[in-house]
């Protein structure tokens, strides 16, 4: 009986121990099950990241809505800029680059970890984290400290500039004005990091989409001027 009790009380004490933890200290172990990104990740970057990261004016020109978005990274150049004399050079995905490569050789920064050292070091996962670290203020209004003007200047650090801007801006974890992802959240993203951050292969559209597919691009590409407008619009 005495021994019964014994077991219980030390499985409480583990167990409120284990609560008591930083959750970056209770997501460090890998997921037992492999992470793919389709299925897994891809569900909380749309729920989570492409409110903001996923149009063409999202912050830093970081499109977290595809693969090809989030391999081509960030940039410091603003998108948008109504007051410059000339136009700018245009970075569309799909069309002016296709490879990392050329997008580093485009002035974007990586978000993924790409020289095969510290998978902790990339910027989607010390953003995440500080977020964790630093989880947004409990007040009902968030205060100056957050900048969420049409006008406001970009912060999108490397690698190598990211310390000292979080220094200065200890709350601009990611998601930026919004609540840190979950436990469970994080250790997803985490683990896919940590294993990689490969995509696997991309599931084949069903036939009904393919279907809808093929009749806006036959809409779309209609070659009559009237057509040509309403297609840019």
């Amino acid at each position: 009986m005495m021994r019964s009790i014994f077991v219980l009380m030390l499985a409480a004490l583990l167990f409120n121990f284990t609560l008591s933890l930083p959750v970056q200290a209770q997501d460090t172990a890998v997921k037992s099950s492999p992470i793919d990104f389709y299925q897994d990740v891809k569900p909380i970057l749309d729920n989570r990241c492409t409110v903001c990261h996923g149009c063409y004016d999202a912050p830093c020109q970081l499109k977290l809505s595809s693969v090809e978005g989030i391999e081509r990274g960030l940039s410091k150049e603003v998108t948008y800029q109504g007051a410059r004399p000339i136009a700018t050079t245009p970075q569309r995905l799909f069309i002016d680059a296709h490879t990392k490569e050329q997008w580093r050789e485009r002035g974007f920064n990586a978000v993924l970890n790409e020289n095969g050292s510290d998978p902790h070091s990339s910027l989607l996962y010390r953003t995440l984290l500080q977020k964790q670290l630093k989880p947004l203020p409990q007040e009902p209004i968030l205060g100056d400290s957050f900048d969420f003007s049409l006008n406001r200047a970009q912060t999108c650090p490397s690698e190598d500039e990211y310390d000292k801007m979080i220094k200065e801006q200890p709350l601009a974890g990611m998601p930026y004005g919004l609540p840190a992802l979950s436990g469970d959240e994080f250790s997803t993203m985490s683990s896919w990091l940590e294993n990689g951050a490969s995509y696997g292969e991309r599931a084949p559209l069903d036939e009904a989409l393919k279907t809808q597919v093929n009749r806006w691009e036959l809409f779309l590409n209609q070659q009559s001027k009237k057509q040509d407008r309403k297609s840019t619009r």
